[in-house]
């Protein structure tokens, strides 16, 4: 990774063009579902050692 001044004006990611925008709507779904999952996931187990 380069190296990021702290006033640059280009942000530190890629920007990619959405192709489809309803299949990148349902993979950003996707992935907030699999971390809820994982949260609720941790917070259970955690419950049922302690």
């Amino acid at each position: 990774m380069g190296k990021i001044k702290l006033n640059e004006a280009r942000p530190n990611y890629i920007e990619r063009p959405v192709v489809d925008p309803k299949k990148a709507m349902e993979r950003a779904q996707k992935q907030v579902r699999a971390e809820r999952n994982r949260r609720a996931h941790f917070l259970i187990t955690s419950s049922a050692r302690g």
